[in-house]
């Protein structure tokens, strides 16, 4: 199969260096299968005929080698500026398939289907190559035994080194009016809290997966060039796509519109560990990877506050440590002049709530509370109800969702009714980017 020649890019030169010294470093990799990659199953989107289409990144960049050298192409801009997303289109399988985990890839199967990897126009910035399991019906057989769960948990590469210790005060600026903005982003995730109309804190630089290159760059070029000007401090709830893909293929010029970056330092995929590293190399000594503590007790999901700047205003959360990054993520308290901002990211919503208990404390009166609503509305497998707190003001629920995604349609189903029931019987006005746009809610 003829590898897919892409046009070297203009890297610059410090990150370009830092990446071919890693792709060629192979000592503490032990998988010394030149057949099988790690790959991360991101999204699972099942199809009307009863199949699946999967998209998979790879766990470091040592198995996205792999794949490429197994097609012999072992180009070094592909390694380093290329698309590393792979999407399997109609698989059936009688296998688990269980988005955030990952699987062990038997490569020769990408042959077996005997159809060549094709780049797709739409989404030239995430997907290398696309494979279709229909064409080639026997292909489908070898599945099961080709594609299976891996069993152990996320290395961590020694050339992910963030700073853990965490600044002791930040330059924010802190002149109200403050607002909450939620942009509308589709199926993904994007607030902001401003000082006036300066944005001072981005919490997610998201967009869908299933959004264009063209809307992403609308999405992006929307915001970067009042981000240029004010200079805000980044705050990334966790490593999935929907949250960080506006930061794809940024400049490192462009990334240094932000004055710092908190981070989880949990990464599952190269595509996360690619941004963390330019994110770096932009903004040295200025990103600042927060480490989750290990979970106490199976079964809860517990969120610890590890800092707080400008005399309690900005409270930085993170939650314990699982192999569900959505739960181990960064939330975001804010207390404005008059009224509360709760930036929730993928929590679980006992971690949302434990945010809730966490803020009102912090204020001699208590003020209204504003939460932007975790995971788009999704209910938890757990079925957990909220338990609001006794002094608690509630004001507006705020959904970042796009209920006609193509991913969210086949899959999600998000806002969850049964959410937005225990937001409004607690008096919350429910507010919706699908039916309002953006959403703006004065502090």
């Amino acid at each position: 199969m003829e590898p897919i020649k892409r046009e070297h890019s203009n890297m610059q030169e410090p990150i370009f260096n830092i990446w071919k010294a890693i792709c060629g470093d192979f000592s503490h990799y032990t998988d010394r299968d030149s057949h099988h990659s790690i790959v991360y199953l991101d999204r699972c989107v099942p199809n009307n005929n009863e199949s699946f289409d999967l998209y998979i990144d790879f766990r470091t960049l040592w198995d996205f080698r792999k794949y490429l050298q197994f097609f012999d192409s072992p180009d070094i801009y592909e390694e380093l500026s290329g698309a590393s997303y792979i999407k399997l289109r109609n698989i059936r399988t009688k296998n688990r398939l269980i988005e955030g985990s990952y699987y062990s890839l038997d490569l020769a199967l990408l042959h077996i289907t005997g159809v060549n990897a094709r780049q797709e126009n739409n989404q030239s910035d995430l997907l290398k190559a696309e494979y279709d399991f229909e064409i080639r019906e026997s292909g489908a057989e070898y599945f099961d035994k080709m594609f299976t769960l891996a069993s152990y948990s996320t290395p961590y590469p020694t050339y992910l080194r963030g700073n853990y210790a965490l600044p002791h005060q930040l330059s924010i600026k802190n002149d109200p009016p403050y607002s909450l903005r939620v942009n509308d982003v589709g199926q993904a995730n994007s607030n902001e809290i401003l000082s006036g109309e300066d944005p001072i804190i981005v919490y997610d630089f998201g967009a869908p997966l299933s959004c264009s290159t063209a809307r992403v760059n609308v999405l992006r070029n929307n915001r970067l060039p009042i981000y240029k000007r004010t200079q805000p401090i980044l705050v990334i709830s966790h490593w999935d796509l929907d949250h960080y893909r506006c930061l794809v293929g940024m400049s490192l010029l462009d990334l240094q519109c932000f004055s710092g970056v908190f981070c989880p330092e949990h990464m599952k995929s190269i595509t996360s560990q690619k941004v963390f590293l330019n994110l770096y190399s932009a903004l040295p000594g200025r990103v600042w990877s927060v480490i989750a503590p290990a979970r106490r007790k199976s079964g809860q999901y517990n969120i610890h506050r590890v800092a707080s700047y400008n005399a309690d205003q900005f409270n930085l959360f993170v939650g314990d440590r699982q192999s569900n990054i959505n739960f181990s993520g960064l939330l975001v308290g804010f207390v404005g002049y008059n009224e509360i901002a709760e930036l929730t990211g993928d929590a679980h919503l006992s971690q949302a709530n434990q945010l809730l208990f966490n803020m009102n404390p912090l204020l001699q009166t208590p003020m209204p509370n504003n939460v932007v609503v975790p995971h788009h509305g999704g209910v938890p497998s757990s079925g957990y109800i909220i338990n609001f707190p006794h002094n608690y003001v509630p004001h507006k629920a705020l959904i970042s969702v796009d209920a006609k995604d193509p991913i969210n349609k086949a899959k999600y189903h998000h806002p969850d009714s049964q959410v937005i029931n225990m937001y409004t019987s607690a008096g919350f006005a429910v507010e919706r980017t699908d039916f309002q746009g953006d959403l703006i809610v004065n502090l």
